[in-house]
């Protein structure tokens, strides 16, 4: 997603990260916190075997969507995503998934509209932070994923701390 320059991570951002690393390494059992881990590190096998335990241990369409909405994303399948947000209940993760969607589909002023209904400052951020860097304004989505980053602790940090290093 985004690089974050070392300079902008507060001290000891690093060690929290370990521990946090640590606890999702450790959930191999509880493939719903497991995931996390999985996604952000990209670990494709270990990822179709986590969602389909999540599939079988949980039947319930609307909890399912989360995940499946966020497996869709990893693997660019736009139309996955919007299946799983169609199962979705009204809440910051549905408008977070629509968001994403209508900045994928290149309308990113509807997206900053769109963006105005989600109570997380996070969420709101990040999704902020991609949108400008689509268009091209590397410095102001760097800000936006700092105050992603500031707004948010454990598995959601650890997740955008991930994905910031890639970059």
């Amino acid at each position: 997603m985004f690089f974050i320059w070392p300079y902008f991570y507060p001290l000891g951002w690093e060690t929290r990260m370990d521990r946090v690393e640590a606890f999702l390494r450790r959930q191999e059992n509880t493939p719903k916190l497991y995931i996390y881990y999985v996604l952000a590190n990209r670990l494709d096998d270990e990822l179709e075997h986590t969602i389909e335990r999540i599939r079988n241990e949980d039947t319930n369409k609307r909890t399912q969507a989360v995940y499946n909405a966020a497996y869709g994303i990893y693997r660019n399948d736009l139309v996955a995503v919007r299946t799983a947000v169609q199962n979705m209940r009204r809440s910051d993760y549905r408008t977070y998934y629509e968001t994403y969607l209508l900045m994928e589909e290149g309308k990113s002023d509807q997206a900053r509209e769109h963006l105005k209904s989600i109570n997380k400052v996070w969420m709101r951020s990040s999704l902020l932070a991609a949108i400008e860097l689509k268009a091209g304004q590397r410095e102001t989505a760097i800000q936006q994923l700092q105050e992603a980053m500031h707004a948010v602790r454990g598995v959601h940090r650890y997740m955008i701390f991930k994905e910031s290093e890639r970059y």
